[in-house]
């Protein structure tokens, strides 16, 4: 059905009548005894909750395609009025299946995936911790709007948190270093509001994770990132493999964007400019853009690209900016009217690209997860996620010549090289945050040292001007530490993996493919290592794997790096 019959078909569905809809399945679930009709409650609850999904998708749309809309920001604020009630039903209808005499059987025909995470997501919720999430929103809000901002006049430009990475990207080094310098005054600047802020957030995640019972935030956050799989053991192994292997390796790929860059040493502000001239421009219609991705998949993954052509005629997607249109990336899927939807800002530049590609392809992995019979809880978590779409990025860089306007394939050489450098990253950030999780008590200080120490650890080729900046200071710029605590390990973890695949794709491409669509096809079905072993991949826990991963990698590009 095509988006635009949606919108004539549109009604505002009941929200307490769906959840008093859903407490009533929940009691006749507890009363019966009868297994067939298990499964048929289990079908009508799922029918509702797609119902229910799919009316949230579609207004979350049309509330952000235009802000002015009086009637859809009606809807929307309908919606945060009363999804609590639908929400407790949800939870009272997952604690019923939780306690079902014939857990076992249903696990079988359901997957016990699913059960796994519907028993996470219950222990994380079963008592009120509404007030501290209400004083953390705030306290996000208050960060939010200072960054919002932030206005820097640099010579005769403003620099803002939206153009920042057009200037760190710049080809001009002089500017870089005054731009990278401008932060981080606005940092002693603003220090002691964001070391407040960040310590008042760190003790209220602390008091939310021993309130649902567990012994500090580091125990929740594993829990709340649905890791079944693996541990934070097997976080902290992952850690050291990335700087035994990465850390000490990045070297080879640093010492030719030294060359390229026609510098003696690297410094924070090069990180992201691997060639002297870097103004490679990507096609600047995104319909185009779409157009082009769907004809180059046709042959190897004709599956993907029918998913695309559909979109287009579906008419289900918002990709250029304009006003009053939010300033946000996402891709939904319409569960009720089988069909998927990209909203973008798009501009003809590297960030702006690099978000296109990844919402297409969470777009692709959203369409397939769509097959599961259930709905909640069975959206892919975020390291399958990053593992699928990095990989997907690696497919793109195969036909990166009809994308770009010029020099594509030194777009594609920095896009491998900025995948390393997010590794470590990641991991820097992990690590940095589970030693305040630990101690909640650091001053702030103490947080700069740690994070002096760390980046010395994983960035050990950056050097670093001590009489103009303070890298202690550096992790006031991320805003993933305020906003998604110890979510970016995941982030890692997933690149890992899309190194994997990048490597098979360079040996066997018809291979890549298939490990692709498996891939895609366990994605919310089963836990991360399951699927990246489904895949053919390698376990990315294990340090013989890390190891293997990343020298072939660093090898084939930087074979590919001198040539350019």
């Amino acid at each position: 059905m095509k988006f635009d019959e949606i919108k004539k078909l549109y009604k505002r569905i009941d929200i307490i009548s769906e959840a008093n809809l859903i407490n009533f399945y929940a009691n006749r679930l507890a009363r019966t005894k009868s297994f067939d009709e298990k499964n048929s409650i289990i079908r009508e609850v799922d029918i509702i909750k797609r119902r229910y999904d799919s009316f949230y998708e579609y207004v979350f749309i049309r509330f952000a395609q235009d802000s002015s809309d009086k009637f859809f920001n009606g809807e929307f604020k309908y919606i945060e009025d009363n999804e609590d009630e639908f929400k407790k039903a949800c939870v009272k209808f997952a604690q019923t299946l939780l306690d079902d005499d014939d857990l076992d059987k249903l696990k079988k025909r359901w997957g016990k995936y699913f059960f796994d995470k519907l028993e996470i997501k219950q222990n994380l919720y079963y008592k009120d911790v509404i007030g501290l999430n209400i004083n953390e929103n705030k306290i996000l809000k208050e960060i939010s709007d200072r960054r919002s901002a932030i206005s820097i006049p640099i010579n005769n430009e403003i620099v803002t948190s939206r153009n920042l990475i057009t200037h760190l990207t710049s080809p001009d080094r002089e500017k870089r270093k005054k731009v990278t310098l401008a932060m981080n005054n606005n940092n002693v600047k603003n220090k002691d509001f964001y070391a407040e802020k960040y310590r008042d957030l760190v003790v209220i995640r602390h008091k939310i994770a021993k309130r649902l019972g567990f012994d500090g935030y580091l125990d929740f956050s594993d829990k709340d990132r649905c890791r079944i799989d693996y541990d934070h053991n097997d976080i902290i192994n992952f850690r050291n493999s990335i700087k035994k292997h990465l850390a000490s390796n990045m070297h080879i790929i640093t010492d030719i964007q030294k060359k390229k860059l026609g510098v003696d040493s690297l410094y924070t502000y090069d990180m992201r400019v691997y060639f002297k001239e870097h103004n490679t421009i990507p096609i600047k219609d995104p319909y185009l853009l779409l157009k082009k991705i769907s004809e180059n998949l046709k042959n190897d993954s004709p599956f993907l690209s029918k998913v695309i052509d559909k979109m287009f005629d579906d008419n289900s997607l918002d990709l250029n900016p304009r006003k009053d249109k939010a300033k946000i990336t996402f891709a939904s899927y319409l569960h009720n009217f089988d069909t998927s939807f990209i909203f973008t800002n798009y501009e003809a530049n590297h960030s702006e690209f690099n978000k296109f590609i990844t919402c297409l392809s969470y777009a692709l992995l959203n369409y397939q997860s769509s097959y599961n019979e259930i709905i909640e809880y069975t959206s892919p978590e975020d390291d399958i996620i990053r593992a699928y779409t990095t990989a997907f990025s690696f497919i793109v860089m195969n036909f990166i010549d009809e994308l770009f306007l010029n020099d594509a394939k030194k777009y594609a050489t920095a896009y491998k090289i900025k995948v390393l450098y997010d590794i470590l990253f990641y991991c820097l950030i992990s690590e940095f945050e589970e030693s305040l999780y630990l101690d909640i008590k650091t001053d702030i200080e103490e947080r700069y040292e740690i994070f002096r120490k760390l980046h010395a650890e994983y960035f050990p080729f950056i050097s670093v001007d001590k009489n103009e900046f303070d890298v202690g200071m550096w992790w006031l710029n991320y805003n993933n530490l305020f906003n998604t605590p110890m979510l970016s390990i995941n982030y890692a973890i997933g690149d890992i993996s899309g190194l994997d695949f990048c490597n098979n794709f360079l040996d066997d491409k018809k291979s890549a493919f298939k490990k692709m669509n498996t891939l895609m096809d366990n994605a919310s079905k089963e836990d991360f290592l399951t699927s990246i072993k489904l895949s053919g991949l390698k376990n990315p826990f294990i340090d013989d794997n890390v190891k293997d991963i990343t020298i072939k990698y660093i090898e084939n590009l930087a074979n590919e790096y001198k040539k350019i």
